[in-house]
């Protein structure tokens, strides 16, 4: 997996992003937690609390350790600030942003100097949020989504709701509040598809809002991912 960007001084940024499953993890939560980690992963009272904090971890640890070396991963600790955001205890030089939805977690690691944000929702488990996704989504985004050739020859008539959904809160991980602000202040301007990248799942969208961030997202059978970033930036790679 790659999601490549570049600067205008066509200089590569530092990342690294993983999506994981339940069936990628052979190690015991010991072995990938720390300490402070356990803690919190052993208070959860749900199975599926307790997979989703271990795959978002298990996901950003590997992540991580693409970018720089650590011997065990358990040696690295991610904690969550006030508003929820993830950061690294050991290390000031990168930060990350993680997601998950029914058994599959995703990371995404980035240098400091370029905030982003990931979110992933599974197209199953989206169908039981429906009313959730169409509140926040005004019918002028939906028709732009629809316009996109992976979204305008799918039979799933939740689908528009899904992309929409996960390029906005991918933006409010990356300006750190979480769902905090009005749902308003996060409209999508428009949805292109990424000619540069000849990808007809992969799209890009403007933020009424914040036109300092774009967002991208890709459309799998399984899940749609999207990743905010900053707009002076250029993707190169998503895959």
């Amino acid at each position: 997996m790659e999601f490549v960007l570049s600067n205008c001084k066509n200089e590569k940024i530092r990342t690294s992003y993983r999506v994981s499953v339940l069936s990628d993890i052979f190690l015991d939560y010991k072995e990938i937690l720390s300490e402070r980690e356990i803690y919190k992963y052993t208070s959860f009272k749900t199975e599926s609390g307790k997979s989703d904090f271990l795959l978002g971890r298990y996901s950003a640890k590997t992540a991580y350790m693409e970018l720089k070396v650590s011997k065990k991963l358990c040696d690295i600790e991610i904690q969550n600030g006030i508003f929820g955001q993830p950061f690294f205890t050991n290390d000031s030089e990168f930060e990350l942003s993680i997601a998950h939805s029914e058994r599959i977690g995703g990371a995404l690691v980035f240098d400091r100097a370029y905030p982003m944000g990931i979110d992933i929702e599974t197209r199953s488990r989206s169908k039981n949020k429906t009313d959730v996704f169409q509140y926040i989504t005004k019918p002028d985004e939906v028709e732009s989504i629809k316009r996109i050739p992976a979204c305008s020859s799918d039979d799933d008539q939740t689908l528009e709701f899904i992309v929409a959904w996960c390029v906005k809160e991918a933006l409010t991980k990356a300006i750190k509040t979480g769902l905090t602000i009005p749902t308003d202040l996060l409209r999508i301007e428009k949805f292109t598809k990424c000619d540069m990248l000849n990808d007809e799942d992969l799209f890009q969208c403007e933020y009424k809002n914040f036109p300092q961030y774009k967002g991208i997202a890709k459309i799998s059978n399984n899940y749609v991912i999207a990743i905010a970033y900053p707009q002076q930036l250029t993707v190169n790679k998503f895959e």
